[in-house]
Protein backbone atom coordinates (compact mmCIF):
# COMPACT_ATOMS: atom_id res chain seq x y z
CA UNK A 1 0.00 0.00 0.00
CA UNK A 2 1.51 3.28 -0.88
CA UNK A 3 1.97 6.43 2.12
CA UNK A 4 -0.83 9.13 1.40
CA UNK A 5 0.25 12.45 0.05
CA UNK A 6 0.52 15.00 2.50
CA UNK A 7 -1.55 17.33 2.93
CA UNK A 8 1.11 20.00 2.89
CA UNK A 9 1.95 19.09 -1.10
CA UNK A 10 -1.72 18.56 -1.93
CA UNK A 11 -2.08 22.47 -0.95
CA UNK A 12 1.17 23.70 -2.24
CA UNK A 13 0.15 22.09 -5.57
CA UNK A 14 -3.39 23.32 -5.03
CA UNK A 15 -2.11 26.79 -5.42
CA UNK A 16 0.11 26.34 -7.99
CA UNK A 17 -2.92 25.47 -10.23
CA UNK A 18 -4.97 28.12 -9.04
CA UNK A 19 -1.89 30.58 -9.78
CA UNK A 20 -1.64 28.93 -13.28
CA UNK A 21 -5.47 29.17 -14.02
CA UNK A 22 -5.21 33.05 -13.06
CA UNK A 23 -2.44 33.81 -15.61
CA UNK A 24 -3.86 31.62 -18.17
CA UNK A 25 -7.25 33.96 -17.76
CA UNK A 26 -5.26 36.98 -17.42
CA UNK A 27 -3.83 36.19 -20.94
CA UNK A 28 -7.04 35.15 -22.07
CA UNK A 29 -8.82 38.66 -21.33
CA UNK A 30 -5.77 40.65 -22.96
CA UNK A 31 -5.88 38.91 -26.08
CA UNK A 32 -9.18 38.99 -26.23
CA UNK A 33 -11.77 41.85 -27.41
CA UNK A 34 -14.38 43.00 -24.37
CA UNK A 35 -17.69 41.40 -24.40
CA UNK A 36 -15.71 37.91 -26.53
CA UNK A 37 -17.53 34.98 -25.95
CA UNK A 38 -15.46 32.38 -23.16
CA UNK A 39 -13.70 35.27 -22.01
CA UNK A 40 -15.58 35.64 -18.65
CA UNK A 41 -13.91 34.11 -15.44
CA UNK A 42 -16.36 32.50 -13.22
CA UNK A 43 -16.44 33.52 -9.80
CA UNK A 44 -14.93 31.42 -7.30
CA UNK A 45 -16.51 29.40 -4.64
CA UNK A 46 -17.08 31.26 -1.64
CA UNK A 47 -16.66 34.71 -3.63
CA UNK A 48 -19.13 37.54 -3.09
CA UNK A 49 -21.88 38.30 -5.21
CA UNK A 50 -21.06 41.62 -7.76
CA UNK A 51 -24.40 42.69 -8.01
CA UNK A 52 -28.06 41.61 -7.45
CA UNK A 53 -29.73 38.70 -9.01
CA UNK A 54 -32.70 38.93 -10.37
CA UNK A 55 -35.03 37.38 -7.61
CA UNK A 56 -33.16 40.24 -4.92
CA UNK A 57 -34.05 43.12 -7.55
CA UNK A 58 -37.57 41.66 -7.85
CA UNK A 59 -37.92 41.10 -4.00
CA UNK A 60 -36.61 44.77 -3.58
CA UNK A 61 -38.86 46.00 -6.09
CA UNK A 62 -42.10 44.11 -4.50
CA UNK A 63 -40.99 45.67 -0.94
CA UNK A 64 -40.90 49.29 -2.44
CA UNK A 65 -44.16 48.79 -4.13
CA UNK A 66 -46.10 47.54 -0.92
CA UNK A 67 -47.99 45.21 -2.74
CA UNK A 68 -48.58 42.78 -5.37
CA UNK A 69 -47.27 43.97 -8.68
CA UNK A 70 -47.57 42.19 -12.49
CA UNK A 71 -45.09 40.22 -13.93
CA UNK A 72 -45.07 43.21 -16.56
CA UNK A 73 -45.13 46.23 -13.96
CA UNK A 74 -41.78 44.19 -12.42
CA UNK A 75 -40.40 43.73 -15.75
CA UNK A 76 -41.15 47.58 -16.36
CA UNK A 77 -40.02 48.96 -12.83
CA UNK A 78 -37.02 47.21 -12.54
CA UNK A 79 -35.88 48.65 -16.59
CA UNK A 80 -36.59 51.93 -15.11
CA UNK A 81 -34.22 51.51 -12.49
CA UNK A 82 -31.47 50.05 -14.99
CA UNK A 83 -32.12 46.48 -14.42
CA UNK A 84 -32.40 44.29 -17.30
CA UNK A 85 -34.90 41.64 -16.19
CA UNK A 86 -35.74 38.48 -18.32
CA UNK A 87 -39.44 37.70 -18.17
CA UNK A 88 -39.83 34.63 -18.32
CA UNK A 89 -36.40 33.50 -16.45
CA UNK A 90 -37.88 35.92 -13.46
CA UNK A 91 -41.63 33.91 -13.56
CA UNK A 92 -39.84 30.67 -13.73
CA UNK A 93 -37.78 31.50 -10.70
CA UNK A 94 -40.52 33.42 -8.41
CA UNK A 95 -42.61 30.10 -9.31
CA UNK A 96 -39.94 27.80 -7.87
CA UNK A 97 -39.62 30.19 -4.71
CA UNK A 98 -43.23 30.15 -4.57
CA UNK A 99 -43.39 26.01 -4.59
CA UNK A 100 -41.26 26.27 -1.78
CA UNK A 101 -42.53 28.97 0.28
CA UNK A 102 -39.77 31.14 0.10
CA UNK A 103 -40.36 35.19 0.16
CA UNK A 104 -42.61 35.37 -2.68
CA UNK A 105 -46.41 34.44 -2.82
CA UNK A 106 -48.48 34.31 -6.06
CA UNK A 107 -51.82 36.48 -5.97
CA UNK A 108 -53.07 36.08 -9.21
CA UNK A 109 -52.33 35.34 -12.53
CA UNK A 110 -48.47 36.17 -13.47
CA UNK A 111 -49.22 38.38 -10.08
CA UNK A 112 -46.36 38.18 -7.33
CA UNK A 113 -46.21 39.82 -3.57
CA UNK A 114 -43.70 39.16 -0.98
CA UNK A 115 -44.48 36.24 1.27
CA UNK A 116 -44.56 38.03 4.26
CA UNK A 117 -45.43 42.00 3.48
CA UNK A 118 -43.37 44.17 6.05
CA UNK A 119 -45.90 46.52 7.09
CA UNK A 120 -45.05 50.10 9.07
CA UNK A 121 -43.59 49.24 12.37
CA UNK A 122 -44.96 50.63 15.43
Amino acid sequence: MSDPIPDSLLSLTELLLEAQIKAIRKVRQASSPPGAPGVATPRRRGAPRRGNSQLDVVYNLLKSAKGPLHISEIVARGAAAGFALDRDSVVSALTKRIQHSDRFRRTAPNTFAMLIQEGPTS
